[in-house]
């Protein structure tokens, strides 16, 4: 997925540059009205300077009781448009979101605390989260513990059937209520023979990691901190990791982004994760009694080991997470943007209000891409070229397929899609974008042939409706993937070639596009970014905030 600005209103802010003219003669018309405003903007500014107060009618007491909060939105260094507030109005859908949004459940509520005043520094450390680490309010977490409950999985198989591990100190084996106790690196297996239905393994002493040798991972051998709770039923074994949550997330923060990244990208990289986990406590996943697990469908854990870099990243955020208005954010990440974000409700549908629909240069404009045109050239290059991901090979990405290749992709991409009847067109005869939102989404594809047209829509349904299984996948500077079945994003457009008869997708950016772009971080921490303003950037309207229990 791998913590993620609200879309209404945006329509009618959008700058579209073909429309300047119009504000330009507009311009004259509206003169004396914002010379009026300005007047009165002034009055308003000089009063609260003489009289001491920074709001109208609240008083300022720089001895105050401690009973007031702080809440602050970073701006990003040297934007040029001044103030991240202002580029999207108030969401009024109020839809959950049924997958990704997990409210706390059954483990605990969450509430704005008031924050103690520490007093005023000169620096602004304490007062933002770009110094010290700590924003606005602090969340208050009741109920819970300190810990997480992870399902480890092995090629994202939740059942094994076997397991074996050991440790790096001593430890006990309970295995339905009997307790045996083992030496360090001593070698524990079980197997199909194995009676016990429920087995916990927890290391003699805190800093023991153990090593499950029966699962596989990109790195190899994983090991793991906490204790591991095996159950066994007529499917096999499942293990769940039980661990405390900052330990947790040094396997994910070195398994989301490579451990080279800048020290302020892999600290946004980990309060984001830190959200995304709170999130997630008590939503008794898949009914599975855990939190999460460790893929994609959550978040990436221990599939590379941690490392110092991971390690200093959580440590150094400590119970820092993103919140908006008083609660932490459903953090949501993906790998790399096209040039723009979009809004969880354009991808799953239900409101995330702190998503957004803007061009990731450091002007965050909006963009208008729902027009194909200029979604095409945006794709080719010929507008806006200060994307801070432009440089990255997933940035601009292609596949081409010969008529009978095409036509192959999109009847296995039929296959694959949900809510969808038709398996063929026949010989096709065209293919089109039929719809996009403001970001370049691709929302909807009509495909006809000479048995006739089929109309496809759902995020899950377009990234597989172009089957690349056999395909390279050609990023910009010419290196080729392979071993995909479907795109790397929804944020493509169609050509085909009358003359040689090939078709063409280009397209940009890997993953679905909403919250943080994990590369586009690194780009921002390289530009002089604090991982606070890149939250800021990415997610509209948060702040950091402590975790109190």
């Amino acid at each position: 997925m791998w913590i993620y600005l609200r879309r209404n209103g945006d329509r009618g802010m959008r700058i579209d540059q073909r429309k300047k003219w119009y504000q330009k003669i507009k311009y004259n018309k509206n003169f004396k009205i914002v010379s009026f405003i300005t007047i009165i903007l002034v009055c308003v500014v000089g009063y609260m300077m003489i009289t001491g107060k920074n709001r109208v009618g609240e008083e300022t007491d720089d001895n105050n009781d401690g009973n007031s909060v702080e809440t602050i939105v970073i701006e990003a260094p040297d934007d040029p448009l001044g103030d991240l507030k202002q580029y999207v109005e108030a969401d009024t859908d109020s839809t959950e979101i049924a997958e990704y949004d997990y409210t706390i459940q059954g483990a605990g509520t969450v509430a704005s605390k008031k924050k103690e005043d520490k007093g005023s520094s000169s620096s602004g450390t304490d007062r933002t989260s770009g110094g010290s680490g700590y924003g606005g309010s602090s969340v208050v977490i009741s109920g819970m513990e300190n810990s997480v409950r992870v399902i480890l999985t092995n090629g994202g198989d939740y059942y094994q059937s076997y397991v074996e591990f050991t440790c790096s100190t001593g430890f006990n084996v309970t295995s339905d209520g009997k307790k045996k106790t083992y030496k360090a690196d001593e070698f524990v297996s079980l197997g199909s023979d194995n009676k016990a239905s429920s087995i916990i393994v927890e290391p003699e002493s805190s800093d023991g990691m153990i090593t499950v040798s029966s699962l596989s991972k990109s790195s190899g051998t994983p090991r793991y901190h906490g204790a591991l709770e095996i159950t066994k039923d007529s499917s096999g074994y499942m293990i769940i990791n039980q661990v405390d949550i900052e330990q947790y997330l040094y396997g994910v923060v070195s398994s989301e982004v490579s451990s080279s990244y800048s020290p302020e990208a892999l600290k946004a990289m980990a309060i984001c994760a830190r959200g995304f986990t709170y999130r997630k406590l008590g939503s008794n996943y898949r009914g599975y009694n855990a939190d999460l697990d460790d893929t994609t469908s959550c978040q990436v854990y221990n599939n590379f080991p941690e490392t110092g870099n991971s390690i200093d990243a959580v440590q150094s955020t400590s119970g820092i997470v993103p919140t908006y208005n008083g609660e932490i954010i459903n953090a949501v990440y993906f790998s790399t943007s096209c040039g723009t974000t979009t809004t969880s409700d354009q991808v799953w549908g239900g409101s995330m209000p702190y998503t957004c629909t803007r061009i990731q240069n450091t002007a965050l404009d909006i963009p208008y891409f729902s027009d194909e045109a200029a979604f095409r050239d945006f794709m080719d290059g010929k507008t806006d070229t200060d994307v801070v991901e432009r440089n990255l090979p997933m940035y601009r990405w292609t596949v081409t397929y010969t008529e009978d290749e095409m036509r192959n992709a999109v009847e296995t991409g039929l296959s694959r899609c949900s809510d969808v009847s038709a398996t063929s067109v026949g010989k096709i005869k065209s293919i089109m974008v039929t719809g996009r939102d403001d970001s370049g989404l691709v929302k909807e594809v009509t495909i006809t042939g000479d048995k006739g047209s089929v109309v496809v829509s759902g995020q899950s349904n377009i990234r597989v409706l172009f089957a690349t299984d056999g395909k390279a996948i050609t990023e910009q500077d010419g290196s080729e993937l392979t071993g995909w079945t479907g795109v790397p994003s929804n944020f493509y457009y169609v050509k085909k070639d009358n003359d040689t008869g090939l078709y063409t997708l280009k397209g940009g950016g890997y993953g679905h596009g909403v919250g943080m772009s994990q590369n586009g971080a690194n780009e921002l921490a390289k530009l002089g970014y604090t991982a606070a303003q890149i939250i800021s950037h990415y997610y509209n309207g948060a702040v950091l905030s402590s975790v109190e229990k």
